[in-house]
């Protein structure tokens, strides 16, 4: 930057500091002295080319980025992290109805030795529990597991020691005009050991006419 010769002290000054010289030097002969346009445009275009853009350090950069993906990443993980000790404990919730008359799903699968004639996955159960069981009437199964690992409606089934398939639910022949189907979370399938069970899910199997 250039420098001027304060017009009261003649003393050198950066150009774009003579204001704030006479300012705080000689305040009494403040109003008295101008700085020109041309100076003025000097200073500005100093200033633009001085003045640095706008600039994100790497660091903070790569934060925010990974932010969205560490939150999205808990978000997945959670029902897994909530349990703790690498487990989880879900819920899906299965009906069965056969000629338009709900079944009724017992109480005590998986735990009641009569429930319970599958026993391939107990290692992976609580005590005195398999891994899929129930506790009530209602439907609701407890995918309770020591460990992470999928567990399809199969692996239910065979611990209850029932079956079906798409001629038969446990045991009820489909009648003629008939036929056996599965609609799980809203969309309709063939009836199939290998649907994984999440939290939440619905499951409902359906013998009868369709």
């Amino acid at each position: 930057m250039a420098l001027r010769n304060c017009p009261v002290c003649q003393a050198s000054v950066k150009l774009e500091n003579l204001e704030r010289h006479v300012a705080n030097v000689h305040p009494r002969q403040k109003a008295f002295v101008a700085i020109s346009a041309d100076d003025r445009r000097i200073i500005q275009e100093k200033l633009r080319i001085s003045t640095p853009g706008f600039h994100i350090p790497r660091s903070v950069l790569v934060m925010i980025l990974a932010i969205p993906l560490i939150v999205g990443g808990i978000i997945v993980s959670y029902p897994y992290l909530s349990t703790g000790g690498g487990g989880f404990h879900w819920h899906p919730q299965l009906t069965i109805t056969i000629n338009g008359q709900a079944v009724t799903i017992p109480a005590n699968i998986g735990i009641d030795s009569a429930l319970w004639q599958d026993h391939s996955l107990d290692q992976y159960g609580m005590e005195g529990m398999a891994p899929l069981h129930t506790h009530d009437a209602l439907g609701t199964i407890h995918e309770e597991s020591r460990v992470l690992r999928d567990y399809t409606l199969g692996d239910f089934f065979r611990i209850w020691g029932k079956t079906f398939d798409a001629q038969q639910v446990l045991g009820h022949q489909a009648q003629s005009g008939h036929r056996v189907w599965m609609v799980v979370d809203g969309s309709t399938m063939s009836p199939s050991y290998s649907v994984v069970l999440r939290d939440q899910m619905h499951i409902q199997i359906v013998c009868g006419p369709g």
